[in-house]
């Protein structure tokens, strides 16, 4: 089955069913099945009118529009890519030259970035995704179906067919792009929703960018397979009250915005679900937790405050989920049960690698890249890992962070910096090495007394290879990406 087939099928079954919500002013605005499917329709239809399928780009926030684009792209109109909207045009146009020609949708908010990339790209047609000139395609289209034109509702996608391209993580032109196919996007989706227990009553929260592949395939196509409805968020600002107004249950999040809300439970002195109820104006059902790991404590504080956190574990190069909790077998400290469909093994040297339906078919135009990461059957994460005896994975951080001491010893700098952020006078931190200390950059608005005893209390708790020799304080906050994580670079 491809995204096509998921989506006919929900038609067929349910066709006044919500797919997406959105707030209008505060107002909570429904898209049935049957409507989002025609305008699918209706702008496939369009863009295919000469039987040409150009790939189509996304510049854009989260919206009705970004989702529906991406949709016909994935039913047959071509090849999709979602663009990192907070990089300038002289970033965009090298990612975009991957391919010859095609088609770029915008939204009102970039119009600047876009022109400046329309100068540089004269083979590429752009559109604005909330402007009238939008609705003309759909007219358009609609005009082409009435006048018998079906050339693009009776298209099927297979299953090997490239679907969509994800830029790497701080892409420029010399930057891997990741290829994945139908298949991988709706197993993956698929596999996730079984996994979690994804219902066709849920409401799930979009608010992380959709450019991403977490916010994108996890936060949204896992709830449309399941039938449910995805709450679409056009980015964090009054997040908890915009939640509470969608009605949402089910809230796909980062592990920076859970430290955050975490420290406003603590602040409300309330305790169990009266602190949550408080802080959210409602129980959500579950928080799905992605993008980094948390340490078992943070977790514990979770479910001590009424929660239910579901954490999991992924890469963009096998379609996002590789493995997550199940919804009622949760094991704190690990990132769940590798999904179906995805098989995972430990390396000798405790790198996790990944093989099954969700890898990815490669890297465009990149063999060596991407046989530097695919060989022996097996995608290699770059993670190091264990599985439990139950099937269950934990993650102790990356192979290339690792720090590895002229003892033998080895210290995972996401493991400390975990317990570093955990104290009060710390806002932000990097652990990495120079010679044989292991260092701790650190950003705190406190006294840089206060973040010294605490560092020096820390210290006595921990093993004595692991202990910090060296603070370093900053004056600013570090540069993160758009999902949040510091980018591990001194300075």
């Amino acid at each position: 089955m491809v995204i096509k087939n998921y989506l006919l099928e929900r038609l067929s079954k349910n066709p006044q069913s919500t797919i997406f919500s959105y707030l209008d002013a505060e107002k909570v605005i429904d898209i049935s099945m049957q409507d989002l499917m025609g305008r699918i329709n209706a702008l496939g239809t369009r863009l295919t009118q000469n039987k040409e399928h150009l790939p189509i780009f996304l510049l854009g926030e989260n919206s009705v529009n970004w989702l529906l684009i991406h949709l016909t792209a994935l039913c047959g109109a071509g090849v999709t890519a979602g663009l990192v909207k907070e990089y300038p045009a002289s970033t965009q146009v090298p990612m975009i030259r991957n391919f010859e020609k095609g088609i770029v949708f915008y939204s009102e908010e970039y119009r600047a970035v876009a022109l400046e990339m329309e100068k540089e790209l004269p083979e590429f047609t752009f559109f604005c995704m909330d402007h009238p000139e939008f609705e003309v395609l759909l007219t358009e289209g609609n005009a082409l179906i009435n006048a018998g034109e079906h050339y693009y509702m009776d298209l099927m996608p297979q299953a090997e067919d490239l679907a969509a391209v994800q830029f790497t993580s701080g892409t420029t032109a010399g930057n891997k792009v990741v290829m994945l196919s139908q298949k991988n996007i709706a197993v993956n989706a698929k596999a996730l929703g079984d996994r979690i227990e994804l219902k066709s009553s849920d409401r799930s929260a979009a608010f992380l960018p959709m450019y991403h592949i977490y916010g994108c395939y996890v936060a949204c196509y896992a709830t449309m397979l399941a039938g449910g409805a995805v709450c679409i968020l056009p980015n964090f600002k009054r997040l908890l009250r915009n939640l509470g107004l969608l009605k949402t249950n089910k809230i796909f999040i980062i592990p920076a915005l859970v430290i955050n809300i975490l420290r406003e439970l603590e602040q409300t002195g309330l305790t169990g679900s009266a602190a949550t109820r408080k802080v959210f104006g409602f129980i959500p059902d579950d928080l799905l937790l992605g993008g980094a790991p948390l340490s078992a404590a943070v977790m514990h504080a979770l479910v001590g405050f009424g929660l239910n956190p579901l954490e999991g574990y992924g890469a963009t190069e096998c379609t996002a989920v590789i493995s997550a909790n199940p919804a009622h077998a949760i094991k704190i400290g690990t990132v769940g049960r590798p999904l179906d469909g995805c098989e995972v093994k430990i390396a000798e040297d405790d790198e996790i690698l990944v093989r099954g339906d969700t890898v990815m078919m490669g890297y465009r135009n990149d063999p060596e890249a991407t046989d530097a990461v695919i060989y022996d059957g097996w995608f290699h994460t770059g993670d190091i890992g264990q599985l439990d005896s139950d099937g269950y994975l934990s993650i102790r951080g990356r192979k290339k962070n690792v720090i590895i001491l002229s003892s033998g010893k080895k210290v995972f700098p996401e493991e400390l910096e975990e317990k570093i952020n955990r104290l009060e006078s710390v806002e932000e931190v990097m652990v990495y090495q120079e010679g044989d200390h292991v260092i701790a950059e650190i950003y705190s608005t406190k006294s840089n007394d206060l973040v010294k005893q605490e560092v020096y209390r820390l210290n006595q708790s921990l093993s004595s290879f692991e202990r910090i020799q060296d603070i370093r304080l900053r004056e600013t906050p570090f540069e993160r990406s758009s999902l949040q994580k510091i980018i591990r670079k001194r300075g």
